[in-house]
Order: structure tokens, then C-alpha cells, then sequence
């Protein structure tokens, strides 16, 4: 088994850390790893199986790295829904920007914002305001 200092460094070339706190011991991640975290738990991973698929050693940092990882991803996830209905309220296009977009970009934008209205639906759902 490596050493966790020795792995520290290692993971400062994994494509999801930011960065490594070496004297704490901390890793911080980029969004990414919590969007692609969020996929792999959606699939049916657990936290510490999406946690070593997505490159990090739980032998070697512990499985409440995983969790913790994991716990995290879940605020960051509900924190971009929360910012996504509140553009969608927001409505920031207005008649004149959307008369002229191409039909392409219309449809891209319509399909946006059936996007983002079921995502209001879900998570008023999870958070029981419907």
C-alpha cells in the first residue's frame, strides 16, 4: 500500500483535483468530478465504488473520503438546480433576443427551457412544495 503523501502527489495529476493540501491532507475537486460523480451514483454505483471509478485509491484515502465526496456532490447537484430555476424565473430572454435567433437556436432554446421546467418539477417534488 502506498503511502498517502506519496499518493497525495500523485493525485495532482488526476483530470477531477484542483488541488492538494498536502500539510491537511485535503483534496479539492473540480466541479466536474461532482457532475460525473452525480452520473455514476444516479447509475447505481455506490459512493465508494463511482469514487475509485473516477480514479481515487479508497485503500489508500479511506472510504469516508468517498462519502464525504459523495455528500458534497449531492449539495453541489442541488445547488446548480436551485440556480437553474432561478434563471428560469429570471427569464433572461427576452422577445427581442429570441425573434432573432436562427429557427435552430430556437428549438435548442425551447428545448432549454422544457428542460429546465422539468427540472423545477423534480426538485419541487423532492423538496415536497408540490
Amino acid at each position: 500500500m502506498a503511502n498517502l503523501n506519496e499518493y497525495l502527489i500523485e493525485l495532482t495529476s488526476n483530470k477531477y483535483v484542483k488541488d492538494v493540501m498536502m500539510k491537511q491532507g485535503k483534496i479539492l475537486y473540480k466541479p466536474e468530478l461532482y457532475k460525473e460523480m452525480n452520473k455514476l451514483l444516479k447509475d447505481g454505483l455506490g459512493a465508494v465504488e463511482a469514487f475509485n471509478k473516477l480514479g481515487f485509491n479508497t485503500e489508500i484515502l479511506g472510504e469516508d473520503r468517498a462519502y464525504a465526496c459523495a455528500k458534497r456532490c449531492k449539495n453541489y447537484i442541488e445547488k446548480i438546480d436551485t440556480e437553474s430555476i432561478k434563471l428560469f424565473l429570471k427569464d433572461e430572454l427576452s422577445d427581442e433576443a429570441y425573434s432573432e435567433m436562427s429557427d435552430n437556436d430556437k428549438i435548442k432554446a425551447l428545448e432549454a427551457k422544457l428542460l429546465l421546467y422539468k427540472n423545477f418539477i423534480d426538485f419541487a417534488k423532492k423538496k415536497d412544495l408540490l
